[in-house]
């Protein structure tokens, strides 16, 4: 039963558009059915019926840095109650850090079978689809041939708390598992529209105009070139300053061009990339005055902003270099995992996957150093359930319980 529950998280993760719908129940504050889909998989960790399995030779490396994280942010509550309640805090960290861990530790102890994992990835495309439809019927009625700030306006199925970065954000990272895993199923039809899908993410985030989301990209589009050593591939894309005006669309064009416009002054024209550095400058004056263990939880601020459009920065600002040393360990650890399962998969399918995973881990930490791509779990919650199907794969390899359903 938790599987099948579990399946409908996965399916609304991102789609709070959906979820914003759904009525509180029982009047009670936080009581909706995302918060009640997490509590129900944090059960279903908890009663799981099987203990672990002897043939299970391969350690997670994620576990122990991601329960220091999460545990180590709970403390830093406790450093900031002069500016924010208990309450606010604890709600905080619970939607941004105890959200990480349930997901992540649902797969590794209640999916076994290739058909649970095939199931739970179906269900991801089937909301990576709606998302792609989604974003088309909201902006088909704007002129894409050339950049306006309207937009910015576009928030999509992340409802209230993203905007096109987080859009882009999402397209540019979970984009890698679709492409690495399009050869590898039997059937052509599976294989075309897991190409099709890839390709409609890359146009959705083209036409978000983000620039983050561009870096991003990029950034695990070469590491996947220089994993196939298409060297001259990641030449042609280094070289892409230089001719860029010539292969991209308009609208892109001047929405990147905007990044280095100045006044007549010598000022910043493009109010948000102005902004951003002096919220940046502002971020390190808050780390020199407590390097090591930071101000506490929510403790930046500017203007209307909590995040000073970094995360790496922030995380700084919250937890010092030990939050940062945990938050970078996660990511290595996650790295670690997906690397191994590229390395030693026994079957394509679960070698395509560590390599998309390897590259999604590159993605994402370059997209955080653009804003918060990490705390919403309505971005992050895809991530944590693909790292929990990385160690069912390195731990119950497809090919041995399945020979129909990959190819070799």
């Amino acid at each position: 039963m938790f599987y099948y529950l579990f399946l409908g998280l996965v399916l609304l993760i991102p789609l709070r558009n959906i979820t914003l719908k759904f009525p509180i129940f029982f009047g009670i504050p936080g009581l909706n059915i995302t918060n009640i889909l997490y509590g129900l998989a944090a059960l279903g960790v908890l009663f799981a019926t099987h203990g672990k399995d002897k043939s299970e030779s391969y350690r997670s490396k994620i576990t122990i840095p991601l329960v220091l994280y999460i545990c180590y942010f709970f403390l830093e509550i406790f450093q900031n109650l002069d500016s924010y309640s208990f309450t606010y805090l604890f709600t905080w960290w619970k939607d941004s850090f105890l959200f990480m861990i349930i997901p992540y530790f649902f797969v590794v102890r209640n999916v076994k079978e290739p058909k649970k994992v095939f199931w739970i990835l179906l269900v991801m495309c089937i909301a990576n689809i709606y998302m792609a439809d989604y974003f088309w019927r909201w902006v088909r009625w704007m002129n894409l041939d050339s950049y306006a700030n309207k937009i910015k306006s576009v928030n999509g199925t992340f409802g209230d708390i993203g905007g096109c970065n987080e859009w882009a954000s999402f397209f540019s990272t979970y984009v890698f598992v679709v492409l690495t895993l399009s050869k590898s199923f039997t059937r052509k039809w599976i294989n075309n529209g897991l190409k099709i899908l890839a390709i409609c993410n890359i146009a959705v985030l083209m036409f978000t105009f983000s620039r983050g989301g561009y870096v991003a990209f990029m950034g695990g589009l070469v590491y996947l070139l220089f994993k196939a050593k298409k060297y001259f591939l990641i030449l042609l894309i280094l070289m892409i300053p230089v001719f860029y005006t010539t292969v991209l669309p308009t609208a892109v064009v001047e929405r990147i061009q905007m990044t280095f416009d100045t006044t007549d002054k010598g000022n910043i024209e493009d109010q948000d990339v102005e902004s951003r550095l002096v919220m940046w400058q502002d971020s390190l004056k808050m780390i020199a005055e407590s390097p090591l263990f930071g101000h506490g939880l929510q403790s930046f601020k500017y203007r209307i902003w909590r995040n000073p459009h970094n995360q790496h920065l922030n995380i700084l600002v919250q937890g010092g270099i030990i939050g940062y040393g945990l938050f970078v360990w996660v990511f290595w650890a996650c790295f670690k995992d997906a690397n191994y399962l590229y390395k030693n998969g026994q079957d394509k399918f679960s070698r395509s996957f560590g390599l998309g995973m390897c590259a999604t881990i590159v993605s994402l930490f370059l997209a955080n150093f653009f804003g918060d791509r990490w705390s919403y779990y309505v971005i992050t919650g895809f991530f944590w359930v693909l790292c929990g199907l990385v160690y069912v794969l390195i731990n119950n390899p497809i090919s041995a319980q399945s020979n129909n359903v990959v190819i070799e």
